[in-house]
């Protein structure tokens, strides 16, 4: 069901708001003396913390929209390919590409929210057609490629190292991407998690075997993420805040191998 809005005459934007904005923009409510009667209707529970629209300020309509498709999760994210976010993205987009970039209040932005949730058809149309800041933090200084990294989005990682998004940016524990993918238990190989359906795991496999990486299809979705951010310039010997490095984190020999091989080749 679609959220009330209420018109409110925002210098710059003169399109319906919605309610739930309404109530957390002290700029809209300054616009008119009567807040709207409709009650704001709770969307998806996208972020872990159970968000709902309402806790969105004014800069974060572009982030609300990608929340208004139904069954996203952060537990159990639905497929990269949603049509709706990815439309309601552009529309956004196409009237106020300003808000690309505005954060929520605990700093995630429209490219936090699809990587999160496997959105990569959005996360495309926020860096091709929002040209939104890849490296942007949330309030954990966590960028879109930590959050991709830790769900295992191979397709988002390499969108998002593509775009130029920075494998050596440490979060507040000082924990690199490459940090992350290593901490990262999958179990699953590279070649078999490709099996289902989904591209990236196979467009990894093939980089993984042009840059001469031997056996890469044997190692671990996670372990071969870890593979291409060294191939990519990520410092296997970066120390966190703890004063380990991605090396301290490897406990398979063959790993460890293959981790400094692509390192020297990125050398």
């Amino acid at each position: 069901m679609p959220m009330p809005t209420h018109r409110c005459t925002v210098p710059s934007q003169r399109a319906p708001v919605p309610v739930a904005l309404w109530r957390s923009s002290p700029q809209c409510q300054a616009s008119t003396s009567r807040p709207p009667t409709a009650k704001a209707s709770p969307c998806c529970t996208t972020l872990p913390s159970r968000a709902t629209c309402c806790e969105f300020g004014a800069g974060t309509q572009l982030a609300a929209r990608l929340l208004q498709t139904p069954g996203h999760s952060g537990d159990a994210p639905s497929p990269a390919t949603s049509p709706c976010s990815h439309r309601a993205v552009r529309r956004v987009l196409a009237r106020a590409r300003q808000l690309v970039d505005a954060k929520k209040e605990d700093g995630f932005t429209a490219l936090h929210l699809a990587a999160l949730n496997n959105h990569w058809e959005v996360a495309q149309t926020l860096i091709r057609e929002g040209r939104c800041d890849v490296n942007v933090r949330n309030h954990k200084l966590q960028s879109a490629l930590h959050l991709a990294v830790r769900q295992a989005h191979v397709r988002l990682v390499l969108l998002l190292v593509d775009a130029g998004c920075s494998v050596n940016a440490e979060d507040e524990e000082g924990d690199t991407a490459l940090h992350v993918a290593l901490r990262h238990h999958q179990l699953l190989p590279l070649a078999a998690d490709g099996a289902g359906g989904d591209p990236g795991p196979l467009q990894l496999l093939s980089r993984l075997q042009a840059s001469g990486l031997p056996s890469c299809a044997e190692l671990t979705v996670s372990k071969a993420v870890a593979c291409y951010l060294a191939l990519e310039g990520a410092d296997v010997s970066y120390a966190n805040h703890r004063g380990l490095s991605p090396l301290d984190l490897v406990a398979e020999g063959h790993v460890l191998k293959a981790l400094q091989g692509c390192a020297q080749r990125f050398r």
